[in-house]
């Protein structure tokens, strides 16, 4: 599903089609699905770093690195100048991650600055 929010711009604290932030396509899916999900709107365009990990706490688990690969997950990269959390992608599988910057679109899978790697609550990885 996240697939189809391809071509879709890029809007801070977007979760839907006419628009999406890092961490949108992921929730606006669940939100299409009617999958139950605690809203997150207080971060900034550069969010700080502790209340961003502390709202996707409250919201996904957090996994072994290795699940990195497998489809539906959600990896927190890290500022390589910084190293701390500041962007998401979502799995797809055979070496693809889904990324909203400018549009949503399908890049390889990054390999270098995932910080960790998450299950979103109320998404059956089984």
């Amino acid at each position: 599903m996240v697939r189809s929010y391809r071509g879709v711009k890029f809007k801070h604290l977007g979760r839907n089609r006419s628009g999406l932030d890092c961490i949108g396509p992921v929730f606006a899916a669940m939100i299409e699905l009617g999958r139950p999900l605690v809203p997150f709107r207080a971060y900034k365009p550069q969010p700080d770093p502790q209340v961003l990990m502390q709202a996707l706490r409250e919201r996904a688990r957090e996994v072994e690195l290795g699940e990195h690969r497998f489809p539906g997950r959600l990896l927190c990269l890290w500022n390589p100048m910084t190293f701390h959390p500041q962007h998401f992608v979502t799995t797809l599988g055979d070496g693809w991650a889904f990324e909203v910057t400018s549009r949503g679109r399908e890049v390889k899978l990054p390999e270098l600055f995932v910080g960790s790697v998450w299950h979103v609550l109320g998404v059956d990885y089984t």
